[in-house]
């Protein structure tokens, strides 16, 4: 797995297509989680620079299961694909000397419990916000966080939350990518945190 490191040192995009719940548990640093399913293409083409090269984890690595991710990238226009590897790549990856990865997932009563420390980032749109929210909360929602990445403060931990889970994970391989360390994921997101009774504001 040298050309995966040197790849990512580069800087070059690499997208873990795996759910969200295999990239948490382990994947290898500097990847972005953008699971494939119904949603990736919209995210896909909110968030992967056009005219990039782009390299691709996917969970198997038949032709089919390779053609249909690439195709689901051509039909928005990310025509970049230049390689692409299966899973074993995180067990090459770890063979090589290297660590892996894993996204904290916090559960409400974690959050609840650490408030006053976390900075907490709400990555859904501007309508589920005004329906409800953290107190506290900064909206950044996910398409725009990219370019406002700045305005997640650095010198404390974050927790980052979408309405149940599946934005957020997305949010946070982007921050973790940019080398941001201390993101924590909600488990079960805002709809967690509500059906729990917590404290929210509109």
């Amino acid at each position: 797995e040298r050309q995966l490191a040197s790849l990512l040192a580069a800087g070059e995009w690499v997208i873990d297509t795996r759910a969200a719940s295999a990239f948490a548990a382990a994947h290898v640093p500097g990847t972005i989680n953008i699971p494939f399913n119904r949603s990736f293409p919209t995210w896909a083409g909110s968030l992967v620079p056009y005219r990039r090269d782009l390299y691709l984890l996917v969970d198997s690595v038949t032709p089919e299961s390779v053609e249909r991710v690439v195709e689901s990238l051509l039909l928005i226009g990310l025509d970049g694909v230049r390689g692409y590897c299966g899973p074993e790549a995180l067990t090459l990856w770890r063979a090589e000397g290297h660590p892996l990865d894993r996204v904290e997932q916090l559960s409400v009563e974690q959050l609840a419990a650490r408030r006053s420390e976390l900075v907490v980032v709400d990555v859904r749109g501007r309508v589920e916000w005004d329906a409800g929210h953290l107190p506290g909360a900064i909206l950044i929602p996910l398409a725009e966080l990219s370019e406002r990445m700045d305005e997640v403060p650095v010198d404390r931990p974050v927790a980052v939350h979408c309405q149940g889970g599946g934005r957020s994970a997305i949010a946070v391989s982007l921050l973790r990518a940019r080398g941001r360390t201390a993101i924590a994921n909600l488990a079960g997101g805002y709809t967690a945190w509500a059906q729990a009774g917590r404290p929210i504001e509109r």
